[in-house]
């Protein structure tokens, strides 16, 4: 019972192990994602909470540091928001967001990790420029972003300068932020 293929061991966004495999693994199942993935591996416990930055909408920041020293925030959210964080996470992957540092869920529920933006658009000085090579980069960075969203047909808000973020401590790339969506 089941959708014959070419490939036996590929059915319906459930791969199993191929037939090629030791023994001792074959058989089990990973589940994937419309791109034909396996899910990102999830954290089971959230880096320390510091500081509280306060709500926005349905999550509680905080402060907190990465395993790399970087520094990022956590978003905290109610148990029934998993679904959410894991679409943040994907659109954090293609840079709508910022939740690419990870994501997992602990005792007190599913969590995002969010990058903390080094400077945002209107954060530049008046008459201050970026040099030619590095304002092309952020642009192809912000059309990928906005690409993939118009590829899920989803509108990421409002693009104000407030909004788009030139970077973060540790990656050059920009990434839009996006808050509209949490609240």
């Amino acid at each position: 019972m089941g959708i014959k293929t070419s490939r036996p061991h590929v059915r319906m966004g459930i791969k199993t192990v191929a037939p090629h495999v030791p023994a001792g693994i074959k058989g089990r199942c990973v589940v994937t994602d419309e791109r034909k993935r396996p899910p990102p591996p999830a954290m089971t416990s959230a880096p320390a909470a510091g500081a509280e930055l306060g709500v926005v909408g349905r999550a509680r920041r905080f402060a907190c540091a990465l395993d790399t020293g970087a520094t990022a925030e956590l978003w905290r959210f109610e148990r029934t928001d998993e679904a959410l964080v894991r679409r943040l996470d994907a659109f954090g992957d293609v840079g709508v967001g910022g939740f690419s540092a990870g994501w997992g869920e602990d005792e007190e529920g599913p969590f995002a990790l969010r990058r903390v933006p080094s400077k945002t658009v209107d954060a530049l000085g008046r008459g201050e420029r970026l040099d030619g090579l590095t304002a092309l980069g952020k642009i192809r960075d912000l059309s990928r972003a906005l690409a993939a969203c118009e590829a899920k047909a989803l509108f990421p808000g409002p693009l104000r300068p407030a909004e788009i973020a030139l970077g973060s401590p540790g990656r050059p790339d920009a990434f839009i932020l996006a808050e509209g969506w949490i609240r």
